[in-house]
Order: C-alpha cells, then structure tokens, then sequence
C-alpha cells in the first residue's frame, strides 16, 4: 500500500519532550478537565505542522497557518478527552511490561529514523557526520522519550476503539466504498486526463497506482549495440553537438540579462539575432549526429533481417532477446514489459514515434537508432486500465484500514459528544504564528 515519507513521519509528533518549565514561564495552553498542556507543547505540534507544509509547499498563507493552529488545538483537545475518560474508567495507566514494550517499539522507531535521517542527509551533503545528525534530532525534540510519548498517545486511542467502537462490523460493500473513495477516487481525479503527472508520480518513480489511465501498453525490446566504426564517427559530432549546446546556453543567458535592463523589444534585436543562430546551429548539429547514427542502421542489417525472420517463425520474443539483445532485463516471460503511453513526452522522438506506431499486440517496430545502439520493440500487450485489482493480501490490508477508520469516525463523533462533559481552555493567543 501506499508508504509515508520520512519528514512527514518525523514532523507529525504531537507529545514531544518539554522542559520542565513552571506555569509562569511556559504557560497553559489547552486545558481538558484535570489535564494541562503547556503553550511549548501546542507551539510544537504547530510548528511540526508548519514544517510539514513548508518543505511540501513552500511559503504558507496566513490563512493556513490558522487552520494548522486550529487543528493542532483540536488534537489536543481531543488527547485531553481521551485522557480524562480513560482516568474516569481505570484505564489510563499501563503496566510495567506494557511500558517496557512501548520503550523498546520507541527505541527501535527513533534508531530508524535516524538511520533514514542519516542517509537522506548524507546523500546530499557527504560531510554530514553522525553527531550533527544525532544534536539536530536532540535540538528538535525528536527524542526516545518523544517517540514513547507518541506511542501512549496511540496505544490511549487504540484503548478507547477497543472500548467503545469494537461493535463496527462493515459489509463488502462497505470496504468497497471504502477503497473507492479513500484510494480509487483521489487518483482516478489526479491521472485520468493527465498523463504527464501520472508518468513523473507513478511510472517514474516504478510505484503502483489504485487507477491506471487508459492507453497504456507494454513493450519489450531487443537491443543490439552501436558498430564500433559509428561509435568512432559520433564522437566528433558528439563534440560538435556539446559545443554548440554551450553556445546556445550562453546566448539565452546574455538574453535573459539584456531582457532584465531592456526599456523596448529593440534594445533586445542583437541579443535575440545572435540566441537564433546559436539555435539554428544546435539543431544542425544536431541533424548531423543522429544522420551519422542512422548509419549504424545498414551494418546492422543483416542481425536485423535474421530477427525478423525468425520471429515470423514463430520464435517466442523472449528466447530471441537472450540470443541478441545487449539488454539483459525484462528477458523473463514472466515480465510483462515496460508500460508506453502515446501521450508520453518522456522519450526520444524516434523511440516514441516507433512506439505509438505499433498497432497491436505482436508487432514489431522497424529498427530505431539511439545513443543505446539499435532497438527493435515489441507490442507485448495492453496493461490493464481503470480501477487496480486488489490481491488478497491488499484485500486484506484495505479491510483492516476500513474497519479502523470506521471505528475512529465512530469515536470522534462521541468525542464531540464528550467533550460537553469537561471544561475546556484554549488560549490561540499564546502561539507564534511564524
């Protein structure tokens, strides 16, 4: 199913640890009953929030710093519900061994998360070391102690579901709705009419999506390399290529920057005059190359010839890639190949153009020259579109998120209910919002 990242799981504790400070110097903030939560408490919980927010969204309105204000008030209020009717029935205190298995679950999260930490870090900045990794989480709170803290609070919410929500029973037809919307719905809305964003969410990143659009295809391909004699003659045109690359490049700069001080589109002529020609000589140098690849296409004629030859055979695909393909994967039967939608904007020209050509499942595309070397691809098959079919061990995990998030609608609603049984102080003041 679908995984958390980690500074979203990191940033979301609500209990961390806090100074032991005394009213005047670290005043309430939420008060629910008998139980008190200090303003450094709630300021935390919304500057996780904020945190959150800012690395997915960057700058955050006025507007949403409220409502993240006024859901970590609401959390809180809820957590004091919940401690106070667990106080009031006896079962607010956990044994000794409850405790030491809660410490040793809270041990073994912070050693991940920092581990995880660790590696993000170190794989953008090498000279991270252990110990500024180790003192930042210490500075922000992200302690043992937090980890445990945040492990009562669930195992208190878990304590209130099995109390008062074990009677939710759900139909099929329950956790099929269920799936629908909390799954299905959401992606079904972002990737049906947008193939750009469900290939740099899902296809690029090889994750697995609740709805497919429609159009995809499976392809394999068989890859022979580049005669050594082109590879030779690219290497010049290559050069030639990078070269007027970098020309192009520095002229779109001294355009950018005369745009900058530009009063009319006049003072810019000379700019764009010099960034047009640097453009038109890339695009010839460019046409030079790949004409210079397609000289591969005659050396390797007669590999081609026997491929096709022998696929009309009836040699299966798969035994004719091991035979002569330099790309070893996707060589099992058992893979169906990788998806290609006509759509797609993310490959070569040519590759695309010989892809969306394919009519239908069998096919064979003409040979198609790349950097790569010569490919010849395969229409495998339609990869199957619409609503994702869930395997019994995903049936399995969507029944037990169905039943959980039932059991928790059932206790917010008494939640509300309860909460007309206590005093309850909230102080929004006493909050930075930035």
């Amino acid at each position: 199913m679908k995984r958390t990242g980690l500074f979203v799981s990191l940033l979301l504790f609500i209990l961390c640890v806090v100074p032991a400070l005394s009213e005047a110097e670290d005043p309430v903030a939420v008060r629910v009953g008998e139980v008190a939560y200090p303003r450094s408490l709630v300021q935390f919980a919304y500057t996780s929030s904020l945190d959150v927010a800012r690395a997915f969204n960057g700058e955050v309105s006025d507007e949403d710093r409220q409502a993240m204000l006024d859901s970590a008030i609401e959390r809180m209020i809820g957590i004091g519900v919940i401690e106070n009717k667990l106080k009031e029935l006896g079962q607010y205190d956990f044994t000794e061994e409850e405790l030491g298995t809660i410490q040793y679950s809270a041990q073994q999260q912070y050693e991940q998360t920092w581990q995880e930490l660790y590696s993000v870090l170190h794989e953008q900045d090498e000279s991270v070391t252990e110990e500024e990794v180790t003192q930042w989480l210490q500075d922000e709170g992200y302690s043992v102690d937090a980890f445990c803290r945040e492990a009562m609070v669930n195992e208190r919410q878990f304590r209130m579901l099995s109390i008062y929500c074990d009677d939710v029973l759900l139909t099929q037809d329950d956790v099929k709705r269920f799936y629908m919307e909390t799954y299905v719905e959401p992606e079904r809305e972002k990737y049906e009419h947008d193939i750009g964003r469900y290939e740099s969410e899902i296809v690029a990143t090889n994750g697995e999506a609740f709805f497919v659009p429609e159009g995809y295809r499976y392809i394999k391909q068989i890859l022979l390399p580049m005669p050594e004699e082109v590879s030779k003659a690219l290497k010049p045109c290559a050069r030639r290529v990078q070269n007027a690359l970098k020309t192009a490049q520095a002229r779109y700069v001294e355009l950018a920057e005369a745009a900058a001080e530009a009063k009319t589109m006049d003072d810019l002529a000379a700019q764009q005059a010099a960034y047009r020609e640097a453009r038109a000589l890339l695009d010839e140098q460019m046409a030079a190359y790949e004409e210079k690849q397609r000289d591969a296409l005659p050396l390797v004629k007669d590999t081609t010839d026997e491929i096709y030859e022998r696929y009309n055979a009836g040699i299966l695909f798969e035994d004719l890639m091991q035979a002569y393909s330099t790309d070893t994967s996707r060589q099992s039967a058992d893979d169906p190949g990788f998806p290609f939608h006509p759509d797609s904007k993310n490959w070569p020209e040519a590759v695309h153009d010989a892809l969306a050509a394919l009519e239908k499942p069998g096919d064979l595309s003409e040979p198609v020259v790349t950097d790569a070397g010569v490919h010849i691809f395969r229409y495998m098959g339609d990869v199957p579109a619409g609503v994702h079919e869930l395997t019994d061990e995903e049936q399995a995990a969507v029944e037990e998120a169905a039943v959980y998030a039932a059991k928790l609608s059932k206790l917010q609603t008494l939640m509300q209910q309860w909460q007309n049984d206590y005093e309850i102080e909230a102080h929004p003041e006493l909050i930075d919002l930035d």
